[in-house]
């Protein structure tokens, strides 16, 4: 009775400290929104993109200083329209929206973990995340990389169940989040997503349940771009920012292979000693999550351009 009650407590105390933090990320991703100005070269871009599709009224070609853009994709050009469609002010506008999603992936990340691994680790798992230095960082920003990571993560934690169990309940909504994957940075989301397809072994035939609400989600926006804006569309999309950003120079990111072991560590910190006590995989939903991290990792190594934000779909 007495280590039932001890076990009570302690788990207690791991549920306060875990909500404090929480609490934390959310008051520091919230309050800071419109502190600071756009930053780097790519907020102000996205951030004009998408107050252009608010004020043009066109939702299909994302467009900057009126000529059309098609180094991403446009689920965060909306989002950002939508802010400003919505009357936030200012930086409100781009960045609000960002914050809310990476809040509802915290609580859906909280909510899948503990039905795989108990309350004590789910707590532990989001309180690493969301007051990980990447994470938060990132979800205060108007750019791609926590949209992409959010909307990923999502689905890949949605279909581990079939992965392992062949438990098919969730498998249209994890399509749902692979499609909005799709949209945030293209078919970057398919590539990071082997891991699923070689755990889930002969299960194939149910890959329909997943690739179908995906094309629902996404394929509207990528036929509509295209028959629009015609070869202009692909060779600017898929050939130059998706083939030619993981095996070509020319968009001078180059860093050497060893670039993401220190983009790891420092994104994690301060729970960047973690690392040194994580275990081998003991069930099939963990080897599944050693895989996402350790293809995802090897895959963003080859890439000959790296930049810091790349990496953040592997720290859920």
């Amino acid at each position: 009775m007495r280590r039932s009650q001890a076990v009570t407590a302690y788990t207690g105390k791991v549920r306060l400290a875990a909500g404090i933090a929480l609490l934390c990320f959310l008051l520091l991703s919230f309050s800071a929104l419109n502190d600071f100005g756009l930053l780097g070269p790519d907020e102000p871009r996205y951030v004009s993109i998408g107050r252009e599709m608010a004020r043009s009224g066109d939702w299909v070609t994302p467009r900057l200083w009126g000529e059309a853009w098609f180094e991403k994709p446009v689920l965060l050009y909306w989002m950002v329209a939508a802010g400003h469609v919505t009357g936030l002010p200012g930086e409100w506008a781009a960045r609000l929206p960002v914050a809310l999603l990476s809040a509802a992936f915290l609580v859906l990340f909280w909510r899948l973990v503990d039905e795989q691994a108990g309350p004590r680790a789910a707590w532990m798992a989001a309180t690493i995340l969301a007051t990980s230095a990447g994470w938060t960082s990132f979800s205060r920003l108007a750019v791609t990389d926590l949209p992409l990571s959010a909307c990923f993560a999502a689905g890949m934690l949605l279909a581990a169940e079939w992965a392992h169990s062949g438990s098919r309940r969730r498998l249209p909504l994890a399509g749902v989040c692979f499609g909005l994957a799709l949209l945030a940075k293209g078919p970057l989301a398919g590539v990071l997503a082997l891991p699923l397809v070689w755990t889930s072994g002969r299960r194939w035939r149910d890959w329909w349940r997943v690739a179908f609400p995906a094309l629902l989600v996404a394929g509207p926006w990528y036929a509509l771009c295209a028959a629009r804006n015609g070869p202009a569309f692909v060779n600017e999309f898929f050939l130059k920012h998706n083939l030619g950003r993981f095996a070509s120079s020319d968009l001078q990111h180059v860093q050497p292979f060893w670039f993401y072991v220190p983009v790891l560590l420092l994104g994690l910190f301060p729970w960047t000693p973690v690392v040194a006590v994580l275990r081998r995989p003991a069930n099939p939903w963990e080897r599944l999550l050693w895989m996402w991290l350790g293809f995802g990792f090897v895959f963003f190594s080859l890439s000959v351009n790296k930049l810091p934000g790349y990496l953040l779909p592997l720290l859920p």
